[in-house]
């Protein structure tokens, strides 16, 4: 175990630009909530990242197999996998107990269960639609989606570990202009974003206003990370 003190200013560390943005923080106050109360148990984290992509399994099982009109019943399991992605490595850390395995079964996890999501949600768009339009439009979401959350892995697998507080700083997000961070912070695509939007087509039936924002919000999400990574990556000047 690690005192309270030393927990906390490993969190202050850990993904300083998804703590800026405005839905992770609604979901900060729940995560820490469930890691205090998982932490007086003998939960494990990886048992918490297990859970998360089986409840995303259930809960896409019902949004594909039950009754549109019952639909609704798939969302507290969603929006439980979405927890679970950050209640894991919080109680790892609260524990002291973070490891390079730990993280990896973290990733494969969060990315098999929004996979999931994303799949099921393409297929109830298209039950409760009947068009094939608004199924295409919904898997081109979930792929970019994923491409948003590849990019940042895959750079990060590039990276040597000195240099990625550099590249994942708050100025990756943070700038002078106030509008656009307003609008970053609000409307970046994230997994939370994602799933929370989910939701949101799930209880109003996929409207297709919705799909389309989703696709606006994915497709300047990727295209930002791509400009904003590919420049600080640029700028990184190695050791000889």
């Amino acid at each position: 175990m690690i005192n309270e003190k030393k927990y906390k200013e490993q969190r202050a560390k850990i993904n300083p630009t998804l703590s800026l943005i405005y839905i992770h923080r609604l979901y900060r106050i729940l995560t820490n909530a469930l890691t205090s109360i998982l932490s007086k148990t003998s939960v494990t984290p990886n048992m918490v990242s297990f859970s998360g992509t089986v409840i995303a399994g259930i809960g896409s099982a019902i949004l594909v197999f039950a009754n549109t009109n019952h639909s609704w019943a798939s969302i507290p399991f969603l929006l439980y996998s979405q927890l679970a992605g950050g209640v894991d490595g919080s109680l790892a850390r609260k524990r002291g107990i973070f490891s390079p395995f730990g993280s990896w079964i973290n990733i494969i996890s969060e990315r098999t269960g929004d996979t999931i999501i994303g799949t099921s949600f393409a297929w109830y768009t298209y039950k409760v639609t009947g068009s094939a339009n608004i199924l295409i439009l919904a898997v081109i979401i979930l792929v970019l989606h994923e491409g948003i959350a590849t990019l940042r892995l895959i750079t990060a697998g590039k990276i040597p570990p000195e240099y990625r507080n550099l590249l994942y700083s708050k100025k990756l997000i943070h700038g002078e202009n106030k509008i656009m961070n307003f609008l970053i912070k609000t409307f970046a695509f994230t997994s939370a974003t994602y799933v929370t939007l989910i939701c949101f087509g799930i209880i109003f039936r996929a409207p297709l206003l919705l799909l389309i924002f989703m696709l606006t919000c994915a497709l300047a999400t990727y295209s930002a990370g791509l400009i904003k990574i590919g420049r600080s990556v640029h700028k990184i000047k190695l050791p000889k």
